[in-house]
Parts: structure tokens; sequence; C-alpha cells
């Protein structure tokens, strides 16, 4: 491992630390008595993204290499895993008390289509998915791949929950919206 792996490394944690603790300080504002919950629901997500840096520390044959890490692939990853952090809070501050991590609606629910979620339904989700591939670029090898691809099929059997929860208590909007708005990558899916 290069210095600027290493470096490259450090900058992309320290981003999920960050988004960490912005979660749990943004969680007690949140107007639920589910704080415990909403806070275990999102460290679950932290902990899934964080699991990509895990074949650094055992160096068996997860830990192979996809490709050789370098500056530029470094570089790529950072801003990447930056941007997705980003788009979450971006989406995180936009739902406001809408927000649950847990599938619920919560007193005074509305249906948010704007800001981010007018170019995504699920853009939190986007988000990590986005930092978490970033982190696997970062990484390099193919365990972190893989496992962004395991976390896309977990993140979307809890979507089709919400989207289940969403159509039945916005009949008339959900549907409408589902049909102009995709899932998780704008005009793809």
């Amino acid at each position: 491992m290069t210095t600027s792996d290493l470096v490259f490394i450090l900058l992309t944690l320290s981003f999920w630390v960050l988004i960490t603790l912005y979660w749990i300080l943004s969680a007690r504002k949140v107007g639920t008595n589910h704080k415990g919950n909403e806070i275990f629901s999102f460290i679950k997500l932290i902990g899934s993204a964080l699991i990509i840096y895990l074949p650094l520390l055992t160096g068996s044959f997860i830990a192979t290499k996809l490709y050789i890490t370098s500056f530029l692939t470094g570089l790529i990853g950072s801003v990447l895993c930056f941007m997705g952090v980003l788009i979450m809070v971006w989406a995180k501050e936009h739902l406001g008390k809408n927000w649950s991590g847990n599938v619920i609606i919560q007193q005074e629910h509305s249906l948010s289509r704007s800001g981010p979620y007018k170019y995504v339904r699920h853009p939190i989700y986007s988000g990590g998915l986005f930092a978490m591939f970033a982190s696997a670029i970062i990484v390099g090898q193919i365990f972190g791949f893989i496992w962004v691809v395991f976390c896309i099929w977990g993140l979307n059997v809890k979507i089709n929950k919400e989207e289940t929860l969403l159509t039945k208590e916005f009949p008339n909007e959900y549907p409408i919206y589902k049909k102009q708005v995709k899932r998780l990558i704008p005009f793809i899916w």
C-alpha cells in the first residue's frame, strides 16, 4: 500500500465518520420517539459501508485486488465519496421531519418531490450507495464491489417496503411520482 493509498483511505473513512456524526446529531432534532431506532438504522448503513475496508485488515483471499490503485483512482474515489455524502446530507435536510430510518409514516408526513427528490425517489440511499461504490474504488478490491451489489439488493428490499407504505399513505400522488421519478439512478433506474 502506497502513501497516497493510505491518505485516500483515511480521507474517505473521515467522510464516513463525519456523516455518522451528522446523522447522530441531526437525529436529535427529529420529532420522533424512535430516535434510538433511527440512529441504529443509520449505523447499519454506515457499518455496511465500512465493511468495504475490512479486507485491508484481513489480507486473506477477500483482499484480492481488482486493479492496481493509483493517485488517480484515489482522487476519483475521494471526490465521488464526498459527493455521495453530500447527496445524503442534502436529502436528509430536505426531508426534515419526514425522515425515518425505519419504514414508518411520521406525524404530519408529506410526500417530498422537490430538491433531490425530484431526481430520484430515494436520494439518501443513492448517495450512500454512491459513496460506498467510491470507497470500493479507493480500496480497489473485488470484495468491495461485490459488497456494493449485495447492499443494493438489501436496500431494494427496504425500498419495496417503503414504497408499499407510501402508496397506501398517498394513493393518488405516489403512483404518479413513481412513474415520473426513477428509484435510485436519475433517468435510468
